[in-house]
């Protein structure tokens, strides 16, 4: 007997748990009264007299509560409030058909817009309880259930679940048969794959079958994501799993190359130095200096030869080329470092993939915080920072100067230049009283000194300025239409010892021009590099030459390098006299050399020596490595002294 009642009991949980709809009483077929209402209440609605259709609504299920078109109405009266935004009220009408113990074919119609209700109230646990009950139901017309499942994709978006999100969505690319809509929610769910999920999440959908064909999108996320994470070992896992498990999918050439690259880190050629450097395009000529100071440094040619090679690869100036560049240096040539790029433009391609593969590389360009893309790049150039720093020094620790203004060209390299200058002043406790940036190849620059000094404004100094007139009108015999104040009645305000220009020697002479033309003197003029053409810069600088400041590389003289192994060695193998290209890159060689001649033969060997690198020999004296992993080069502070460029001596004073 107790059998027999434990069998009635899993039976009858077995049919409580069937998603089909509970018995409900059939409608009362609506009486003509009933439905000359509810066409009254169309009416109303197509005239927009709200007010008088809802009563007619509470009327009509009030006296005839058991037909189908009471319960037709009560979805009409939430329709009413959903679009007037009352939305507690519109989920009270809605709820109402759904709970009613009347049957009715728009039942789950009805359950969707009060689910729908709750979400717009921001309710939405209770709108996915909702829900629920009707996407499990068996009987729910499919045009209805997609926009459950829409709804429902967007309840878990708002609760932040995004696998759940994720699991309707794929459930909608089931359902429908339109190619076009399969193909949106392909890609809207790969959308969300790639940009918004975590490791976990990731591998939860990995995981799961019901994911289908956002596995292999997973896998390869976290895939990328452990070679990014420099963990070797588990991204060759999911990469091996997409080949294994998705052999279809498009991402699978994608995985093989990343084996590839994973495999070919195990195998290094300690002898082989990879390059990647413009030798095409715009930057040809830097690229070719650079590999022959490169040649030189590593002893390929030259007295002091060795047996390394240079596997070396054009990036023509693209980033995607020099990207490739790398992977092939890797995976075919084992490169045990790799050297590029001589140009901003690659820079970043070049050091993000070196360092995702685990292969040091040492960047010979001045791109801005190369060094902090990974712990595997390095730096060997004379950065912004580097001579911002010295200028700014040199000016207030050299010249006792304090108050600062900028006047920069609003391109790329003035504001990054601005930018380091002014948070370099501030550092140091000095002050910026001005700062003016200009269109790129401004010629008139009258507006812009105009402001730094305080007389483009004259409505700012009223009070001096009617003064001044007075007295000027005093000194003329008669004041005419022709003889008008002159221009420059207010004097110029210069609350700044030094003017920081990081531009060229055109824009100088320009500048040097107009601050003469306002009667602005007795003020420093600071530059960078660009001013380093002693013939232009004298020409175009005019006296504001005379006792201005700008930096740049250290080079020796000629007559100093005249017994120096570097530079006789490279006239002797390349005819030609090396520019600070070849210099930069014959450090990097001989640096490299020296690393490698102790026999370090691994990747990570390398790294670690760079990182201690101490003392490492350099053409004018020894190089050390700094904690950001930038190779410290020295900077020099030049100024115009008679009419000739000199370095300024330390301590020297104005």
């Amino acid at each position: 007997m107790k059998k027999l009642f434990f069998l009635s009991v899993v039976i009858l949980f077995y049919f409580a748990g069937c998603s089909t709809a509970p018995t409900k009483r059939p409608p009362q077929k609506a009486p003509a009264a009933a439905i000359k209402i509810y066409n009254s209440i169309q009416a109303d609605l197509a005239s927009n007299k709200k007010p008088s259709a809802l009563k007619k609504i509470e009327k009509l299920i009030k006296d005839f509560p058991e037909t189908d078109i009471a319960l037709d109405a009560r979805i009409v009266k939430g329709e009413i409030y959903f679009r007037a935004g009352k939305f507690e009220q519109a989920y009270d009408s809605f709820i109402a058909v759904v709970k009613s113990e009347i049957s009715t074919p728009r039942e789950m119609e009805a359950l969707y817009w009060a689910a729908r209700s709750l979400n717009s109230l921001g309710r939405w646990d209770e709108s996915s309880n909702l829900l629920n009950q009707g996407a499990n139901r068996t009987d729910v017309p499919k045009n209805t259930l997609a926009l459950m499942y829409e709804l429902k994709a967007e309840v878990h978006r708002q609760l932040g679940d995004k696998t759940e999100m994720l699991r309707y969505i794929i459930k909608l690319e089931e359902i429908t048969d339109d190619s076009a809509k399969k193909e949106h929610y392909r890609a809207r769910a790969f959308a969300v794959v790639d940009t918004s999920l975590d490791i976990k999440q990731l591998d939860y959908i990995a995981s799961q079958p019901d994911f289908r064909f956002l596995r292999a999108q997973a896998y390869y996320n976290l895939g990328v994501y452990y070679i990014e994470d420099h963990d070797y070992s588990r991204a060759r896992d999911y990469f091996f799993n997409i080949v294994d498990l998705f052999p279809q999918s498009p991402l699978v050439e994608k995985s093989k190359n990343y084996l590839d690259q994973i495999n070919a880190r195990r195998i290094v050629d300690s002898k082989t130095v990879g390059v990647v450097i413009p030798l095409t395009g715009k930057y040809a000529q830097v690229g070719k200096k650079t590999l022959m100071g490169l040649q030189l440094g590593l002893g390929i040619y030259g007295k002091q030869k060795s047996d390394y090679k240079l596997a070396v690869i054009d990036s023509e100036g693209n980033p995607d080329s020099a990207r490739r560049a790398v992977e092939r240096l890797v995976t075919e040539d084992h490169a045990i470092a790799i050297v590029g790029s001589a140009s901003s433009k690659t820079a970043l391609a070049i050091a993000s993939k070196a360092d995702e593969l685990g292969v040091p590389s040492i960047d010979l360009s001045q791109k801005t915080g190369i060094s902090e893309v990974g712990e595997s790049v390095f730096r060997n150039s004379v950065t912004s920072e580097m001579y911002v720093q010295e200028l700014v020094r040199v000016a207030m620790e050299e010249y006792n100067i304090n108050r600062f203004a900028l006047l920069y060209p609003n391109d790329a390299y003035g504001v990054e230049y601005a930018n380091i200058f002014w948070n370099e002043v501030i550092k140091r406790g000095g002050q910026i009283n001005g700062a003016q940036p200009y269109p790129r190849n401004e010629k008139d620059f009258k507006g812009q000194i105009q402001r730094l000094v305080g007389t483009f404004y004259i409505e700012d100094r009223m009070e001096e300025y009617k003064l001044r007139l007075k007295e000027w009108e005093k000194k003329q015999k008669r004041v005419s239409q022709r003889n008008l104040p002159p221009e420059d009645l207010l004097p110029p305000l210069v609350d700044f010892e030094a003017l920081f220009i990081p531009d060229d020697t055109i824009a100088l002479g320009q500048i040097a021009s107009m601050l003469k033309y306002n009667d602005v003197g007795g003020i420093r003029l600071l530059g960078t590099n660009l001013w380093n053409k002693p013939s232009e810069f004298f020409a175009r600088g005019q006296t504001f030459a005379e006792n201005s400041l700008f930096v740049d590389s250290y080079t020796p003289s000629e007559s100093e390098l005249k017994g120096n192994y570097f530079y006789q060695e490279f006239g002797r193998v390349f005819g030609q006299k090396p520019t600070v290209f070849e210099i930069q890159a014959y450090d990097t060689g001989r640096i490299l050399r020296q690393i490698l001649d102790r026999g370090t033969d691994s990747r990570t060997g390398v790294i670690s020596s760079l990182k201690d690198g101490r003392d490492f020999p350099g053409i004018f004296g020894p190089l050390s490595v700094g904690k950001n992993r930038e190779i410290i080069r020295q900077v020099v502070a030049f100024t115009g002294n008679n009419g000739q460029i000199q370095a300024v001596t330390p301590s020297r004073k104005p």
